[in-house]
């Protein structure tokens, strides 16, 4: 869902000009497509992709947030929601599970 979410992000945008985006996280084998979305829709400057992130920076990255954004339709435990939620972090989940 990290198309959808690049979608969604675009068409928040055009509201709020100055928000930008972290997608956090080891390269997937889905980085191709994200990059290509990236440059659909001309976010190269609004969207930053760092890679993997040591935990005291993601916990300070979670401090610095609006909001922090979840699209899968699939997480184990949950881990970086709760870190979300324990450094006061607004959460954006789906209540939803699709098997």
């Amino acid at each position: 869902n990290i198309e959808r979410l690049i979608d969604a992000f675009a068409a928040f945008r055009h509201c709020h000009p100055t928000y930008k985006l972290v997608l956090a996280g080891m390269r997937g084998f889905h980085a191709g497509a994200v990059e290509r979305r990236i440059a659909h829709h001309n976010l190269q400057n609004e969207i930053t992709i760092p890679g993997w992130i040591p935990r005291a920076e993601i916990l300070a990255l979670y401090a610095r947030a609006q909001f922090a954004v979840f699209p899968s339709t699939f997480e184990g435990f949950g881990m970086p929601v709760i870190e979300a939620m324990a450094a006061g972090t607004a959460i954006v989940a789906s209540s939803r599970c699709v098997r």
